[in-house]
């Protein structure tokens, strides 16, 4: 599907066209009343490759040849990072606003109950870093959350927090 994002930041006005590609694996034990959304972008910062596509496909094939989920799944891979979730995002709950423009979508499902964004800038991943936000300052669905850092422990792999890495004074996980 594709759409025309445009994002009006003034003085300025910034157009970006992108194409956010999504899929829908529907729970056979429910009604699609609630969706659980996982998210890649398509590529990071400087056109840097996402390993996180890679991750969501495989994952998508695995949770297909599952029949026990409780809610629909929606797999976005999406182009503009932010901007480009934000249009699908319009999209699927039927929001028009002025400085992002995009299209209907053609299949939908219920609810966003929760959403998982995977960004992974190599093949080679020695630590996690989870960022838990919810809206309006509210925290989220902290089961996710618990889920995610049980899967790392039971892997061995570090888990960080809500660590920006970017900032000054922080040392990279790869150092400890």
């Amino acid at each position: 599907t594709s759409r025309v994002i445009t994002s009006h930041d003034k003085p300025q006005v910034s157009q970006y066209l992108g194409i956010n590609t999504y899929g829908i694996l529907r729970a056979g034990r429910s009604s699609s009343v609630e969706a659980l959304v996982l998210t890649a972008p398509d590529v990071l910062g400087d056109e840097e490759e996402n390993s996180g596509v890679v991750v969501l496909l495989a994952l998508a094939k695995y949770f297909s040849s599952k029949n026990y989920w409780s809610k629909d799944i929606i797999f976005l891979v999406s182009s503009n990072g932010v901007i480009g979730i934000q249009a699908w995002v319009n999209s699927y709950i039927g929001v028009h606003s002025p400085s992002i423009t995009s299209h209907p979508l053609t299949g939908r499902s219920g609810a966003i109950q929760g959403v998982i964004n995977l960004e992974i800038n190599s093949g080679n991943i020695g630590f996690v870093n989870i960022v838990p936000e919810g809206v309006n300052a509210i925290l989220p669905n902290l089961d996710l959350v618990y889920v995610a850092s049980s899967l790392c422990e039971q892997e061995k792999l570090q888990t960080t927090f809500h660590v920006n890495w970017d900032s000054p004074g922080l040392f990279s996980p790869d150092t400890h």
